[in-house]
Formats: C-alpha cells, structure tokens, sequence
C-alpha cells in the first residue's frame, strides 16, 4: 500500500472521515478494483464535489498505466504480486 500527497510524496499515515454514502461508494470501487484491476482507478467523491478520493489496484499487467513516478515508487512491492 502506498499513499501519495500533493507532489507525490509519499504519507505513512492518512485519516479519512466519510459520511456513510461515501463510505458505501468507496467500498464498492474497492471491491470493483480488487476483482477487475485493469479497470485501474476510481474516483470518490464527497457530495459537493470539493474533495475527492483516488482509489487504485496495482499489478504487474497495468502497472504501465500509472504515472511514472508512481511506477518507481510502487514497483517495489509487487515482487510477489
């Protein structure tokens, strides 16, 4: 797992307060990701649309979709994907 901030750092550490209709629509994209993976990313929304979740699944067969410096940093783990 990798969390990125603005200018693609990396955060060891993140807390995410969700209404209930956000937390049903960030499960269900995860859940989607997790069996589809090249559908590669979702996008969460909050109502007002002002903030806003990405959501990822990364293997080695799409992980040439992902921006490059994200494919530095997330090449590392998949040595036993």
């Amino acid at each position: 797992m990798k969390i990125f901030g603005d200018n693609n750092e990396v955060l060891n550490e993140v807390v995410l307060c969700l209404t209930q209709d956000e937390a049903k629509e960030l499960s269900a994209s995860i859940a989607i990701l997790a069996n589809n993976p090249e559908m590669h990313h979702h996008h969460v929304c909050s109502e007002d649309h002002k903030t806003e979740i990405t959501v990822s699944v990364y293997t080695n067969n799409n992980i040439k979709e992902f921006h490059p410096d994200f494919r530095k940093i997330l090449h590392d783990d998949l040595g036993a994907d």
